[in-house]
């Protein structure tokens, strides 16, 4: 494994270290002598290569793998053969970690992470079953979480195609035997039958099952009882598996469940299918901020109000002077009746609640205008931004100085307007960041473009 260190491959290539071994191939970090750029390479296992069907496969699914053009998909910019008849892959070196390693080391995740990342694995999903390539071994350990300037898990899926020739992975041309990864194969692998796209999408629900509740649907120390329970066993409801305190957004659990459906007739047709669901979540889970009430309509309020009571009251007689005989009590004259409209005095009990209505009144404009007297003079409220993206779930920060604060964590959303001038940028996974400039309007919208890798020439 380490005679190829320190040597040059196709006299571009060369190789400085080992990245991991696996049961097909070994990955190594290698440098482009003309670019000066990293690269991955992974070369087929000598034993391996000297089997012409697995050799073959290899080939063949690397031409197809080097079609795709994804930014959730790992590219693959050259391959080829050794001397020895080892075949080789070239592929953008990334810098991260596994979801498998970040499973091990945090646990289950949010569905509020989840999303996203599904989202980001269905998109380079629909790439490659449009360009007729399966996966076929989707599982956390082919899914890289990749360090991204300005972006959190940045998705990057590894391995399409490449079906590795385990005791329990065989090719396709042999019927009977099986191939993937037993924790995530679809029933249809599980018997040794032909896939389709559709099986892609079931290992993807027992992804994100694992990342949501923190293991995979189905276990078993038996590999064979695994199989049969990929078979015949109806999956635990997410509902009810999810960490205890932990919320499932509406339409997640039936998600789950249609991509984990034993028939592949019952899942989504397509990963554009599932796509749109996950996207339907991610709006439906953003937030969208509201302006709070302002006080000043509140008062105005209240004191419409008291307006309004004012003249609902009955109007009280007006009294009349004491009589001045010694000794008698005072006594109060009727109203002078008119013929048009006579006005009866209040009876003792309307006499009442009109003094207790009064009572209220003054009491109420007192303590508006005690407790906040300055409301009653006219304030305009801080002018609001509405900032949207296409796609939609991009992250807003506005430039502050030499740093760029968070602004909005997801769009569609809406926040006070910062100052004219303002720079602000939204980015999102797969795509390149865009700025923009804060002007006098109330609408920003972003029309995001699919990030673009660099290829070293051949």
């Amino acid at each position: 494994m380490s005679t190829l260190i320190d040597t040059t491959l196709a006299d571009r290539y060369r190789i400085e270290a080992t990245l991991g071994r696996g049961a097909t191939a070994t990955v190594y970090r290698a440098r482009h002598l003309v670019t000066g750029h990293d690269v991955a390479i992974k070369m087929m296992h000598p034993e391996r290569a000297l089997d012409p069907e697995q050799a073959r496969r290899f080939r063949d699914e690397a031409e197809r793998a080097a079609s795709l053009r994804h930014p959730n998909t790992v590219r693959v910019f050259d391959s080829g053969v050794t001397d020895d008849g080892r075949p080789y892959l070239v592929m953008e070196h990334l810098r991260g970690h596994t979801l498998a390693a970040e499973l091990a080391r945090e646990g289950p995740m949010a569905p509020a992470r989840v999303l996203p990342i599904m989202a980001q694995v269905l998109r380079a999903l629909r790439e490659a079953h449009e360009a007729g390539v399966v996966h076929r071994d989707l599982k956390p350990d082919n899914i890289i979480l990749a360090e991204v300037p300005g972006e959190t898990d940045h998705v990057k899926v590894i391995d399409f195609g490449l079906a590795r020739a385990t005791r329990t992975e065989v090719s396709r041309t042999h019927p009977g035997v099986l191939m993937g990864t037993p924790e995530y194969m679809s029933p249809e692998q599980c018997h040794g039958l032909p896939v389709d796209a559709r099986s892609d999408l079931y290992a993807l629900g027992c992804t994100a099952f694992h990342m949501l509740t923190g293991q995979p649907p189905f276990a078993a120390d038996d590999t064979v009882a695994l199989l049969l329970m990929h078979c015949h066993q109806s999956a635990p409801e997410l509902r009810r598996a999810l960490p205890t305190g932990v919320d499932c957004p509406p339409g997640l659990s039936p998600l789950i469940a249609s991509l984990l459906s034993k028939r592949p007739g019952d899942r989504p047709p397509d990963a554009a299918t599932a796509l749109a669901e996950v996207d339907r979540m991610l709006v439906a889970r953003t937030p969208v901020a509201r302006p709070r009430a302002r006080p000043r309509a509140v008062m105005l309020t209240v004191m419409g109000g008291i307006v309004a009571l004012s003249f609902l009251l009955p109007r009280p007689a007006e009294p009349t002077p004491p009589s001045l005989g010694a000794g008698r009590p005072a006594v109060t004259a009727p109203p002078p009746a008119t013929a048009a409209s006579p006005l009866p005095a209040p009876k003792p009990a309307e006499a009442r609640e009109a003094s207790d209505a009064r009572a209220m009144i003054v009491e109420l404009a007192t303590t508006a205008s005690t407790s906040t007297p300055e409301v009653l003079v006219p304030v305009s409220s801080p002018p609001r931004l509405a900032i949207s993206s296409r796609p939609a779930g991009a992250r807003i920060t506005v430039r502050e100085g030499e740093r760029w604060r968070e602004l909005c964590a997801r769009t569609p959303c809406e926040v006070a307007r910062p100052a004219p001038g303002s720079r602000l940028r939204a980015t999102l996974g797969g795509y390149s960041p865009r700025t923009a400039e804060v002007g006098d309007g109330t609408v920003l919208s972003f029309l995001l473009q699919r990030r673009t890798t660099f290829e070293p020439p051949p």
